[in-house]
């Protein structure tokens, strides 16, 4: 027993104290100085920058920035907002769409029934709505894995890919 125990101090000797990596990666392009917590921007002028880029040529590898599950989260539904406004026009089109509906309902109410015209602007609007929800759903369920996710899939993850998004209508 006495020998391992000499042989464990023996080998710490040899390799020397395991150092943590002194720089992360950010997303943003950067790095991060995780010694004294400046921040490097990603500019081949700055020494900085070279020293890192030496260090990483050296065989050497920088921490990760790991991106929160409310970080991916908010990603998720920027980008289905993004994609809604892209297709719907904004809100004040997305607003028009809601009055014109309800006044659809209302002439529906009125008349007893509607004109071939504005069953078709129904028509239109149900599939609208119907998208805009598929969009919303796919958010959710894309929201859901991130909890499984390992840091190496949450750094790698894209919501313009990495979501099952509806095509567009």
């Amino acid at each position: 027993m006495r020998w391992i125990v000499s042989m464990i101090a023996v080998l710490s000797l040899w390799a020397g104290p395991v150092q943590a990596a002194p720089y992360q990666a950010l997303r943003s392009g950067g790095y991060l100085d995780m010694e004294t917590g400046a921040v490097i921007p990603a500019d081949p002028g700055n020494r900085h920058y070279r020293q890192v880029q030496a260090w990483i040529a050296d065989g050497n590898t920088p921490v990760m920035d790991v991106p929160s599950e409310q970080e991916l989260s908010v990603a998720i539904e920027k980008e289905a907002d993004r994609r809604i406004l892209a297709v719907t026009g904004g809100d004040t089109r997305q607003k028009q769409m809601l009055a014109r509906s309800n006044e659809l309902l209302l002439n529906g109410i009125v008349n007893g029934s509607f004109t071939p015209a504005e069953q078709d602007e129904i028509d239109q609007l149900k599939t609208a709505n119907a998208w805009i929800k598929s969009v919303r759903q796919a958010a959710q369920a894309a929201a859901t894995t991130l909890p499984g996710l390992t840091d190496s899939e949450k750094i790698a993850f894209d919501v313009g890919t990495d979501v099952n998004w509806p095509v567009n209508p």
